[in-house]
This record gives C-alpha cells, structure tokens and sequence, in this order.
C-alpha cells in the first residue's frame, strides 16, 4: 500500500462547521520534529470532523479494541461528540502533520475532568495505525500531560486492556509519576501531572 497517496475525502454525512469556537484554546499549539518527521500538536476542534473520520479509517480491528473496549463504527453524532470538547472539562489534544497540502490527523489524546473533582478526570489515547512506533504516542501523551498540568489537573487516570502493551510502554516512557493497579480485567494506570516517576529498583 502506498501510504504517502492522497486519501479522498470522505463522505460523511458531516455539516461544515465553523472551524475555531470562541474559546479555542490555540495557545497550546505546539510545533516539533519527531524522528525527522514534522509534527503539530494542537487541541481539536468542530472543524476536524472528517479529518477525525479518516484517521478511524486507518484503525485495525485490533487499535479500535483496545481504544473503545469493543468494535465501534464512527456515525457522525459520534464523530462530534470526539470534535465538540469545551475546553475546560474536556480537552483533546491531536497531532497532526501535513502531506501534499493537506492535514492529517496521526492520533488523539484526550481527558475528561470531573465535574465533582476537576482536578482528576479520565484519559485515553490512539495513534493511526499507520504512524505507531514512531514515537508520536509517546510525545503525545507527554504533551496531554503537560497541558493537564497547567490547567490544573493533578490525577488521571486510564484502563488498559492486559494485551495493550503499547499503552503501558508510552506511560512509561513519559517519565510521569504512575500507579498501576490489576482491576481483574484490565490495568488501571493513575498517573500525576507534574510529577516524575522514580526509577525502578534493580
């Protein structure tokens, strides 16, 4: 497959909407070169939607398990639910490259506080099929961090399935202070903002 050939863009059902709301948070846009790949990350926002569709459409059965715990389509009332964040209880975070003119949406990390205990909330993240292993989920993570950080985020936390190894292996790589715990089915990871992991004994 000729992965650098430019993908149509898709028919989704998806009204254009306009592109920034009022409260966009631009300033935590952030330009980096990763693995001699250039790469933006940047919250999201209403007018990603069908770039939001094409990056599903890069997912294994596989990615979308372990991202949504069963095997989901993207209808478009779901494609905005991942598009429409208000910014202060929910953020998502993409990174983004450019290809031929055109954006391209590599993978999403995102959190959602609660509304009881803003100060912890929920995290997840996916990276296209097409772009894991090449340090972009690690980076992204980082980013998501830092961002949660400075908004005043002190715990989040994440289940991940016991045959994710990527997850497990991006949180490490972080550095970020992390508690993981055996929920019988799944590994629940809690990890906090601003704080560096201790390295492991032996």
């Amino acid at each position: 497959m000729n992965t650098d050939a430019v993908p149509p863009i898709p028919q989704t059902g998806l009204d254009e909407e306009p592109a920034l709301p009022e409260n966009y948070p631009s300033h935590h846009t952030r330009d980096l070169e990763i693995k001699g790949h250039q790469v933006r990350f940047r919250p999201i926002h209403p007018g990603d939607n069908h770039r939001m569709v094409m990056l599903f459409d890069t997912f294994s059965m596989e990615t979308i398990y372990h991202r949504f715990f069963s095997y989901v389509r993207m209808p478009p009332e779901r494609v905005k639910r991942f598009t429409h964040v208000d910014y202060a209880l929910q953020m998502a975070l993409v990174a983004e490259e450019e290809r031929h003119g055109q954006q391209h949406i590599m993978g999403v990390a995102r959190y959602a506080r609660e509304k009881d205990n803003p100060a912890q909330g929920e995290m997840a993240i996916v990276v296209g099929d097409r772009w894991q292993g090449r340090g972009i989920g690690t980076e992204l993570l980082k980013y998501l961090f830092e961002v949660a950080e400075k908004e005043g985020v002190a715990m989040l936390y994440g289940l991940v399935h016991f045959d994710n190894r990527a997850a497990p292996r991006i949180i490490r790589k972080s550095g970020i202070k992390f508690k993981k715990k055996d929920n019988g089915t799944e590994w629940r990871f809690e990890v906090f903002p601003g704080q560096t992991q201790e390295p492991e004994a032996g």
